[in-house]
């Protein structure tokens, strides 16, 4: 009898500890964007203009914006890169975190490019 209430309490242990469906879809979404913690956009800029990626950044949501530039200025499926695990549908506090963090790092970057295409290439926007 001891045998048998010793393998319900483990079965029931196991199966407690197992995440939900939300659980590990939030997971996703915060693995795909914790590098941002320790990004450096003027470092990353810096990179893409070494190897000749004139390419803006932009985040997943309605509209798929890019920060700091309006879309009718660029081809959005060729001069911009979205950042994976951007959503405007937050999927609790550190996915919140995450993607603030993500659209100012890509607001920040978008502005550096946007001044160095104006500089050299005449890019022009007004937004």
């Amino acid at each position: 009898m001891n045998k048998y209430l010793i393998m319900f309490f483990a079965m029931t242990l196991l199966s407690g500890c197992e995440k939900t469906e939300f659980e590990v879809e939030q997971e996703k979404y915060i693995d795909a964007l914790e590098w941002v913690l320790g990004a450096d956009p003027d470092k990353d800029f810096e990179r893409a203009i070494e190897n000749e990626d004139f390419r803006f950044i932009g985040t997943y949501g309605i509209n798929n914006p890019i920060p700091g530039l309006m879309r009718s200025c660029v081809n959005v499926k060729t001069d911009v890169r979205y950042l994976k695990g951007t959503s405007e549908i937050l999927l609790g506090y550190e996915h919140e975190k995450l993607n603030t963090i993500a659209g100012l790092y890509a607001s920040h970057y978008n502005l550096r490019m946007r001044i160095y295409l104006a500089d050299t290439q005449g890019f022009k926007c007004e937004s």
